[in-house]
């Protein structure tokens, strides 16, 4: 897991790199199960991905902290938690560094997550669950458009976040259009 795959509370495994099993077992320390959290330590600070049901292992790069859960706390609660203005002050308070903060791993075992009754955290995991559930269904009918698309000679490109009103700045040359002064 690289921090470009903990964009969402979900695990965004769109572009993964896989290793070996080899190279899992040498870096074991670093491997994550389903259920075990991780968090970015490094550009983007405090962001926070649950490990899927359907990944049974996973390593995370250099720049992401491996917490691996124990039984008695409900992951998708503390997930939850990291996420909030708490979670993420708490996190935010660990960075070192200015230029290039970085969140240590010291300050992140130090983490204080408020526990509330177990049924209140059990009701959080539902809710996580079913939102799994739909960015299952979503990635499958996004492979069944691509598979459509492609058996009728159709051409559907990707639209990506951020990039949908980008003007190239020779589109903006020679613009007499009062708007533009």
């Amino acid at each position: 897991l690289r921090v470009s795959n903990l964009k969402h509370p979900l695990l965004d495994d769109s572009d993964l790199v896989y290793i070996t099993e080899k190279r899992n077992e040498e870096n074991i320390k670093t491997c994550l199960n389903p259920g075990d959290l991780a968090i970015s330590k490094s550009g983007y600070l405090g962001l926070v991905s649950i490990i899927p049901p359907y990944i049974k292992k996973c390593n995370v790069s250099q720049d992401v902290i491996a917490v691996k859960m124990r039984r008695e706390y409900v992951p998708e609660y503390v997930l939850c938690f990291l996420l909030t203005k708490y979670g993420q002050k708490q996190l935010e308070r660990g960075r070192t560094q200015v230029a290039q903060p970085h969140l240590e791993l010291k300050y992140v075992r130090k983490l204080q997550v408020v526990l509330p009754a177990h049924e209140f955290q059990l009701k959080i995991k539902e809710e996580i669950t079913k939102a799994e559930v739909l960015n299952q269904k979503a990635r499958d009918l996004q492979l069944q458009l691509k598979n459509l698309s492609k058996s009728l000679g159709l051409e559907v490109s990707e639209v990506k976040g951020g990039e949908n009103f980008k003007v190239k700045n020779e589109d903006l040359l020679n613009r007499l259009d009062p708007e533009f002064y």
